[in-house]
C-alpha cells in the first residue's frame, strides 16, 4: 500500500514538474504561432543548459520559423550530436535542407529569369515552412517581373506584417515603388505619355497608398488634356496627402485650362495657403486674373513672385505686358528690360519693349527692339506692325511699307497691316 502510495506521488511531482518545465511553454507558444515568446523562453534556457538536446531542437525549430537558417541549423546539428540515435532531429534536419534546396532552386530559376517557373517552386517552399517571411517577400520579387504589382503588394504585404520591427522588407518594398515614379519620370521627359502612365499605374497597384504616384499620373493627364482623369487622380492624392502644395498647383491647371479661371484661383490660393513663398502659385493666379481682367490683382501676384524669384525672366514680361495695358509704358519698359537681359532671346519681351518705345514716341528705341524679335522670330506679323510704325516715324517710308506688307502676309494682322499701308502714303 505505501509502495502503491510513492508510485502516485511520483506520477502526480512528474505531471507538475512537466506543467512546469518551460520547454513546454515554448513548444505551446511556436505551435499557436508566437514565435516570438517562444523565442523569449528557449533561448535563455539553451543558455543555462547548453547540453539540454530537446531545448536546443526546439531552438533550432524556431530559428527555422523566424527564418535564420544559419541559426536553426547551428541548434539542430547540436542537438543530433548530443541525441545522435533521435530520429525526429535527424527528420527536422532533413526537412530543413530539403527546404534550403526549395529555396537555392528557386533563387536560380529567378536569376534566369524564369519567374513562372520560380512563382511556382516559392510556392511549395511557403507550404513547407509558412513562417518564413522571406517566402514572401521572394514571392513578391517574382511578381514584379511578372509585372503583376497587385499580386506582389500581396506578398510584400505579408512579409512586412511578418516582420514589422526590423522594417527591412518595407525599406525594399519602398524601393520598389520609388524605382518605378522614377522610370516612369524618365519616360515622361521622353514625352512618351502612355509609357509614363503604365509606369505610375504600377507603382499605384504596388502601392495603392502612395499619393506621389497619383500626382504624377494627373501630370500626365493634364499634359493630354483628359482633365476628368486629371480630378479623379489629384483628388486621390490630396486625400492621401492634403498638405501636398503642388498638388493643388495641378488641380487649378486643370481648372485654368477648362477656362474656369474663378476655381482655379481659389485651388491656387489653396496651395499658397500651404507655401506660403510658392511662387508657381502665384505666377499662376497672376495669370488667371489676368484671364479675368482683374490686372491689379494680377500685377500684385506678379509682384509678390518677385519678392522670391528675381531672375525669373517671364515674370518681368509678366508684369511689363499688364503695365503696357494700363499704358504705364515708363515703368513697363523697366520690367521688359529686365526680362531680356535675364533672357536675351525672349522675343515676347522684345515685341513689348517695340510697343513701349512707340507709344512714348522713342521710334529708334522702338525699331531696334522689333528687330530684335523678328531676330528670334522671323516673319512675326506683330513684329513687323511695330517695326513699320517705328520706320515712319523716323521718316522712312519706304521701309515702313516693306514692314507692314510682310505684316499683311499673316491673314490675322491682314486689316491692320493694311490700315497703316494707307496711312504711309
Amino acid at each position: 500500500m505505501k509502495l502503491l502510495k510513492l508510485s502516485v506521488l511520483s506520477v502526480v511531482l512528474c505531471v507538475v514538474i512537466v506543467a512546469q518545465d518551460p520547454l513546454v511553454e515554448a513548444y505551446d507558444s511556436l505551435k499557436a504561432g508566437n514565435v516570438e515568446r517562444a523565442l523569449e523562453i528557449c533561448r535563455p534556457l539553451v543558455k543555462e543548459q547548453p547540453d539540454y538536446a530537446a531545448a536546443n531542437f526546439l531552438l533550432g525549430k524556431i530559428y527555422f520559423s523566424l527564418g535564420e537558417l544559419d541559426s536553426a541549423k547551428k541548434y539542430v546539428d547540436k542537438a543530433i550530436a548530443l541525441e545522435p540515435a533521435n530520429q525526429e532531429y535527424r527528420t527536422e534536419r532533413e526537412r530543413m535542407s530539403n527546404f534550403i534546396s526549395k529555396l537555392a532552386e528557386a533563387q536560380r530559376l529567378y536569376n534566369d529569369a524564369k519567374y513562372t517557373e520560380a512563382e511556382k517552386v516559392y510556392f511549395e517552399a511557403v507550404q513547407m515552412n509558412p513562417n518564413f517571411a522571406d517566402s514572401y517577400y521572394l514571392l513578391g520579387m517574382v511578381y514584379v517581373r511578372l509585372g503583376n504589382y497587385k499580386k506582389a503588394r500581396e506578398y510584400f504585404s505579408k512579409a512586412i506584417e511578418m516582420e514589422p520591427e526590423e522594417g527591412k522588407y518595407k525599406k525594399k518594398y519602398e524601393a520598389f515603388v520609388k524605382q518605378l515614379l522614377y522610370e516612369g519620370n524618365q519616360i515622361f521627359s521622353r514625352r512618351d505619355y502612355t509609357g509614363a502612365l503604365k509606369k505610375f499605374h504600377d507603382a499605384i497597384d504596388l502601392n495603392p497608398e502612395e499619393p506621389l504616384a497619383y500626382y504624377l499620373s494627373a501630370v500626365v493627364y493634364l499634359k493630354i488634356k483628359d482633365y476628368d482623369k486629371v480630378f479623379e487622380y489629384i483628388d486621390k492624392s490630396l486625400q492621401l496627402n492634403p498638405e501636398y502644395h503642388k498638388a493643388y498647383l495641378v488641380k487649378g491647371k486643370a481648372y485654368f485650362y477648362k477656362g474656369e479661371y474663378q476655381k482655379a484661383i481659389e485651388v491656387y490660393q489653396k496651395a499658397l495657403e500651404i507655401k506660403s513663398d510658392y511662387v508657381d502659385a502665384m505666377e499662376n493666379l497672376g495669370i488667371a486674373y489676368y484671364k479675368l481682367r482683374k490686372l491689379d490683382e494680377a500685377l500684385r501676384y506678379f509682384k509678390e513672385a518677385l519678392k522670391y524669384e528675381k531672375d525669373k525672366a517671364n515674370i518681368y514680361e509678366n508684369i511689363g505686358a499688364i503695365l503696357n495695358e494700363q499704358k504705364k509704358y515708363k515703368e513697363s519698359i523697366q520690367y521688359l528690360m529686365k526680362a531680356v537681359e535675364l533672357d536675351p532671346r525672349d522675343y515676347k519681351s522684345w515685341l513689348r519693349l517695340a510697343q513701349a518705345y512707340n507709344d512714348q514716341g522713342m521710334p529708334q528705341k522702338a525699331k531696334n527692339a522689333a528687330k530684335k524679335a523678328l531676330k528670334i522670330k522671323p516673319a512675326w506679323a506683330l513684329a513687323y506692325l511695330e517695326l513699320g510704325i517705328a520706320e515712319r516715324a523716323l521718316g522712312n517710308k519706304a521701309a515702313a511699307r516693306q514692314a507692314f506688307q510682310m505684316a499683311a502676309k499673316d491673314p490675322r494682322y491682314r486689316k491692320y497691316a493694311e490700315y497703316e499701308l494707307k496711312r504711309t502714303q
